[in-house]
């Protein structure tokens, strides 16, 4: 599953809200290790988790709900 695009697809705005603009600058900088010293990588690696996590969640909630309505 592309958590991003599942994200993407049942949060509506979600592109413009905040923090889903952290989470794509966290998941580059997290590909790209030449953007981040290695010291920094677990506190880069926690935040990333915190905010997918929080928009996953409510993407999922959405997904349920549109799904109950069916």
């Amino acid at each position: 599953m592309d958590i991003q695009k599942f994200i993407q697809d049942n949060i509506p705005n979600v592109e413009e809200r905040e923090e889903f603009k952290r989470y794509k600058e966290l998941k580059e900088c997290l590909a790209d290790a030449s953007m981040y010293d290695r010291m920094k990588a677990a506190v880069y690696f926690e935040s990333f988790l915190y905010v997918k996590d929080k928009l996953f969640g409510e993407a999922m909630d959405n997904w349920l709900k549109k799904r109950g309505d069916k």
